[in-house]
């Protein structure tokens, strides 16, 4: 009898727990769960150029770089202009550097913020737009949507190459791609070497981290902005218009 009543005992809880159950059940079901995007996954490598036969852009010899011209620190100029200039792109330098204004100098280049000013009226300010703080995986987005971007980096004086270690000067360059599997950002060189070159994704971090104002030369530390992991996106359809 006992055992009887212990056994009814367990059916009338199972009873209670049944409709718990089916509750977490439906809810496993129905409510929905936020893994990673499945896109994380297809990201692979894309580049935008053919990287055999990138032409080289020198913002020392194909602009005029004296002391009456655009200076040694036109790199920001150079980048958004060979991007989507096409083959007037020397004269889209001085559209944007007229846009810049005082903004700009031959001796100390110009600050990201006063940059994107610039772009925006030259190329439109919905054509335009800033990123502060990006990661890798936006950069290999904006590229695979077809957009331009111009990342803000350290480059080392001695090697010539985007590096975090000193003697390093803050230079604007357009990034060309990524290959995620190989873990390399491929950066477009507009100062002296190889049209471009192959960051591994560490250096390219290291670099990319506060470049204004931890390199070891500012040239006007006064007006330094303290931007990490900072690019500027320029649209794809800038690119098919020549930018002009």
């Amino acid at each position: 009898m006992k055992t009887i009543e212990e056994f009814g005992e367990r059916v009338g809880g199972l009873k209670i727990l049944l409709p718990m159950v089916l509750v977490l059940v439906a809810a496993a079901l129905f409510i929905p769960t936020y893994a990673s995007p499945a896109a994380d996954a297809n990201r692979t490598r894309v580049v935008q150029v053919t990287l055999d036969t990138q032409p080289k852009i020198s913002q020392y010899l194909d602009i005029d770089s004296t002391l009456y011209g655009y200076g040694k620190n036109a790199c920001g100029l150079v980048a958004a202009a060979a991007a989507v200039g096409g083959e007037n792109w020397t004269r889209l330098v001085a559209q944007i550097a007229s846009a810049a204004g005082s903004n700009y100098s031959r001796a100390s280049g110009i600050q990201p913020s006063n940059y994107v000013v610039a772009l925006k009226s030259v190329f439109g300010s919905e054509k335009v737009t800033a990123m502060e703080g990006g990661s890798l995986e936006q950069i290999y987005d904006e590229l695979a949507a077809g957009n331009v971007v111009i990342v803000d980096l350290k480059v080392n004086m001695s090697t010539d190459t985007p590096s975090a270690e000193a003697p390093n000067y803050a230079h604007f360059a357009r990034v060309l791609g990524i290959d995620m599997d190989k873990q390399e950002v491929y950066v477009e060189n507009t100062i002296d070497g190889a049209p471009y070159w192959t960051v591994p994704f560490a250096g390219f971090e290291a670099a990319w981290a506060n470049p204004e104002t931890t390199s070891s030369e500012i040239p006007d530390p006064q007006h330094a902005e303290e931007v990490t992991n900072w690019a500027v996106v320029l649209d794809r359809s800038l690119v098919a218009g020549n930018g002009i």
